[in-house]
């Protein structure tokens, strides 16, 4: 069970709160399984949005990750610098939950969109939203879409067995794309080995199939290719080539997924507006 000590209170545990001027559409709760309960989805919201930039606006900016569905924040985790851990909800799911985290600046100007892992991440815990926000509360977003499937009317087993194919096949196919996208940043000869190495890092035999995995292992210990490739994806990043790559690429395959795609991200070119 994850441990809320750390978690700064909803307004209804904080002493400095003048009783007087108190909105009582802010108030939150805390269950003892660790649930914080507010009055409505939208003061949920505000306060995972909070937390999520407090971390990123802090001295050393770390991603921190929070679950909420409607009026709950289910979960919340830290991360590092550029990753959150959720290993720990491998057996759990949260159909219809929102996603909200941070994405520290990787560069001057901006960081990344959202990445392939936070799109598996949503595909296997059936998040609806995932959400990435930057330093200045812009935000990345990938949206489930509410499509009728046909096997919606079958027998419960039947619609699961379906449903896991779906999603299995959904990411599959967004690995592969995603990787071979990113691997053409790369001088031709470099490219393969680029591709292999993301499917090792990903390290899932259902995506990927366990030759792919164990060639991009046998190139991840090779360390003068290794700080090479790392030479070239950090110029890629700084000079913000990632980020409008990142981005196109949502744009063109999210729908494809099953998924709607949206940013306000100053520093991509043709921004919508806010959420």
């Amino acid at each position: 069970m994850l441990n809320f000590h750390s978690v700064l209170s909803p307004k209804l545990f904080n002493s400095k709160v003048n009783i007087k001027t108190l909105d009582t559409s802010t108030l939150g709760w805390i269950r003892p399984d660790g649930v914080i309960n507010f009055q409505n989805p939208g003061a949920a919201y505000s306060y995972a949005k909070n937390r999520v930039l407090q971390a990123l606006n802090s001295d050393l900016p770390f991603e921190k990750g929070i679950i909420i569905k409607k009026n709950r924040v289910l979960a919340e985790i830290n991360g590092d610098f550029n990753k959150i851990d959720t290993s720990n909800f491998a057996d759990k799911h949260f159909e219809a939950a929102n996603f909200i985290h941070g994405h520290p600046d990787l560069y001057d100007g901006g960081t990344l969109p959202l990445s392939l892992a936070d799109f598996l991440t949503q595909v296997g815990h059936r998040f609806k939203r995932m959400i990435a926000f930057n330093k200045d509360g812009e935000y990345s977003m990938l949206e489930e879409k509410q499509d009728k499937k046909f096997y919606n009317f079958l027998p419960v087993k039947m619609r699961e067995f379906f449903e896991l194919a779906s999603r299995v096949g959904t990411s599959a196919t967004a690995l592969e794309k995603f990787t071979k996208m990113w691997a053409k940043f790369f001088p031709s000869p470099l490219r393969d080995s680029v591709r292999k190495m993301m499917h090792a890092a990903i390290n899932n035999e259902l995506l990927s199939g366990q030759k792919t995995i164990d060639a991009g292992r046998k190139l991840l210990n090779n360390q003068k290719l290794v700080q090479r490739i790392g030479v070239l994806e950090n110029e890629i990043i700084k000079n913000g080539t990632a980020a409008k790559s990142i981005n196109d690429f949502w744009k063109a395959n999210a729908d494809k997924f099953g998924y709607k795609y949206s940013t306000n991200f100053s520093n991509l070119k043709q921004a919508p507006g806010p959420l």
